[in-house]
């Protein structure tokens, strides 16, 4: 692997997750000896996370603000991050051993690369829900889904795709990956384990009918951009004049 000399800025936003925060900060502080910075946003939580986290992590960053969601949370991280590199992780979730520095060679090494993608392995406590869904490897429970935390990001992808949304009630995270995509940057996925994805009695995010989420609006906005966007090239070629006795490909004497 490349030696990583960046500076890797790790946001863990945390809502009523003081007892995830050990777990989390032990699991970031043992991924590299790159140099690392650890911002943790508070977001307005009531179970003693803020002071927890200080306790915790006195050298990192811990930011307190009004329960404002996980994208005003994540936004707020990335306003106070220093790094060029960004990895998000969710208090209650874990990355693989080594996860973060694979992720940030291959960055450095390919410096056309925003966004650098791992597995989502769904790992579930016993009695806790779970999500019904099509795994590409039932035995280890892996596929390959976008997730906040199983990536590393430049810096300058949010500059160009800009913040995460703070009004959608979820699926803020494909809404962002969306408008990622729309924006043509470069990305790989790779076939390694990004992000050990935890379901338990506490997650904020709940099994239940697509209907019931804003993932069908997301969608459809997506939709809307890239038809908006392409509307101006086709209404140019439609009204695009050619005499059709010319023919641009030959010549005549």
């Amino acid at each position: 692997m490349t030696a990583v000399d960046e500076l890797i800025s790790v946001i863990i936003p945390v809502y009523n997750g003081a007892d995830f925060l050990a777990d989390a900060i032990d699991c970031v502080s043992s991924q590299t000896d790159a140099p690392l910075e650890i911002i943790i946003v508070d977001d307005g939580s009531v179970d003693g996370s803020y002071e927890r986290a200080r306790a915790l992590a006195p050298k990192a960053t811990v930011i307190r603000q009004a329960n404002l969601g996980p994208g005003a949370a994540r936004n707020t991280g990335l306003r106070a991050a220093k790094g060029r590199l960004i990895a998000f992780l969710d208090v209650d979730d874990l990355w693989p051993d080594g996860k973060l520095l694979r992720q940030a060679s291959r960055m450095q090494s390919e410096p056309e690369l925003s966004l650098v993608l791992g597995l989502v392995q769904h790992v579930v406590a016993p009695g806790a829900d779970h999500f019904d869904m099509k795994f590409e490897d039932n035995d280890t429970k892996t596929i390959p889904f976008f997730h906040f935390g199983a990536g590393l990001y430049r810096r300058e992808a949010f500059d160009t795709v800009g913040p995460v949304s703070e009004t959608l009630k979820d699926s803020e995270d494909h809404d962002w990956f969306f408008r990622f995509r729309e924006a043509g940057l470069y990305w790989v996925v790779e076939n390694d384990v990004g992000l050990l994805y935890r379901r338990h009695f506490s997650n904020m995010t709940k099994p239940g009918p697509l209907q019931q989420t804003d993932v069908f609006h997301v969608i459809a906005q997506s939709l809307a951009r890239r038809r908006k966007k392409s509307a101006p090239k086709v209404l140019t070629r439609l009204t695009e004049r050619r005499d059709p006795c010319v023919d641009k490909g030959s010549s005549h004497e």
